[in-house]
């Protein structure tokens, strides 16, 4: 049984579950964030689509990478009985990768893109998305990300913990070390920047991107993952995993990164501390200002009985 798409709390073996999305302002042909969740298996997916720099059409194949990473993740997890669940973990992430790259195979063999060798990596870019899953098994909460798609665990009694931290986020170490190369780039108001601007893309997408080898800064890796159908895209250093225990009248949440700075509002997590998780969505909607990106957002709040 699934979830459909709302703000209303949706009962499932005394547990409440609360779902809902919400399209930024910004020009784009539909939401690129998804989810996916079986309550009867207690899967839940949320992912981000990364978007392109063009659409050529009136979708976004971003969201369609999206929308295949949360249904083939949930899916396949679903089957799973979790008893190993980082190899089931693993599985799930590589499987979702080869059904995206088939997506960009489509996409990308007709005339209105290039071929797959000859991606210029930025307007014509491979479409991709990261995820972030959770797996409720009696007690525990298995999970797994592969970006920055949070995970949050509150305790009915207990401070609130989350599984993307500094140490965690691969996409943030990587914008902090990019920094660098930013600076090299000509003032905007030069005639220079735009192609400048579309070369550091460049140099991000290919050489940092999907890249386990990348070039090493202060000993820490700043490469990330994106299921995008390389098949670096799930390598093992990519795909963060772990397990919580959870207990009567906890709450756990997953969102993409449209709502992370939500999650450091304390008015956001009061809501959640006093268990009215059906008003999450009114709360983001009457203070929009909190995500300074102006990002597409998707949210799975569940809270135990």
């Amino acid at each position: 049984m699934s979830v459909e798409i709302g703000d209303k709390e949706t009962i499932s073996g005394g547990m409440s579950i609360a779902v809902f999305e919400r399209k930024s302002s910004k020009l784009k042909p539909e939401c690129e964030d998804s989810f996916y969740v079986d309550q009867d298996q207690t899967v839940f997916v949320v992912a981000d689509g990364i978007s392109r720099f063009r659409y050529p059409f009136n979708y976004s194949p971003s969201a369609r990478a999206a929308q295949s990473a949360a249904v083939t993740i949930g899916k396949v997890l679903a089957e799973r009985d979790m008893i190993r669940p980082r190899e089931d973990f693993l599985s799930a992430f590589k499987i979702a990768n080869d059904v995206i790259r088939e997506l960009n195979l489509k996409e990308i063999g007709s005339e209105r893109l290039p071929l797959w060798e000859s991606t210029d990596y930025y307007e014509d870019d491979l479409a991709g998305a990261v995820a972030a899953v959770c797996v409720l098994r009696n007690n525990s909460l298995h999970y797994a990300f592969n970006g920055d798609c949070q995970i949050v665990h509150l305790p009915y009694k207990g401070e609130i913990w989350k599984a993307v931290t500094p140490a965690t986020d691969r996409v943030a170490r990587s914008r902090s070390v990019f920094v660098h190369h930013k600076e090299n780039l000509p003032e905007p108001e030069s005639g220079d920047y735009e192609e400048a601007w579309k070369n550091y893309i460049r140099l991000v997408h290919n050489d940092y991107r999907n890249n386990p080898h990348a070039e090493l800064m202060n000993s820490t890796h700043v490469t990330y993952s994106v299921l995008n159908g390389q098949s670096s895209a799930v390598h093992d250093i990519y795909i963060n995993s772990g397990e919580q225990k959870l207990a009567s009248g906890d709450i756990f949440l997953l969102c993409s990164d449209g709502l992370n700075s939500y999650i450091n509002d304390l008015g956001f997590v009061s809501i959640l501390k006093s268990g009215e998780i059906d008003t999450l969505s009114t709360y983001v909607d009457n203070h929009p200002k909190i995500d300074k990106e102006n990002d597409d957002k998707v949210c799975i709040c569940v809270r135990l009985p």
